[in-house]
């Protein structure tokens, strides 16, 4: 669960980084809140319940901040602090690369055949150091290429 701390340093930040246009937008405080809960239990986003905002304010607030890229430095941010308070180095000099294949229908978006597990898909691509941290930064997002 989330510490409250927690939570009101990230308003802060996101208030401070994004601030609302008008004076009765919805608290960032209480859409955090709700993002939070959403990433804990997963599901759809009209499953907020209801003591949060409505989950089209919700969900719009999270594409905003997501696009503008709101949450990748605080990120690194906290997997730098992570690395260095077990003593190892701020940046990783190792890591691991793993792809999937996700069998899809081709309606929307980019797919290709992999030819190794015989199918039809996306392929993803994760990069982690040691220690399972996420190292977003050196990733390709053109993984269809071949």
């Amino acid at each position: 669960m989330v510490l409250q701390a927690g939570l009101d340093e990230v308003t802060r930040f996101v208030e401070g980084a994004d601030p609302p246009s008008s004076p009765g937008a919805t608290p960032a405080r209480q859409v955090l809140a709700a993002i939070a809960w959403h990433l804990r239990v997963g599901g759809a986003w009209r499953a907020l319940p209801a003591g949060f905002p409505t989950w089209r304010t919700v969900y719009g607030w999270f594409r905003r901040w997501i696009e503008k890229g709101l949450f990748e430095d605080p990120m690194r941010n906290l997997a730098r602090r992570q690395r260095q308070r077990c003593g190892r180095r701020p940046e990783p000099r190792l890591a691991i690369v793993d792809t999937q294949s996700i069998k899809c229908i081709g309606v929307r978006g980019p797919r290709s055949y992999d030819g190794a597990k015989k199918l039809v898909g996306r392929k993803r691509v994760a990069l982690v150091d040691a220690w399972d941290w996420d190292c977003p930064s050196l990733v390709d997002t053109d993984t269809n290429s071949h």
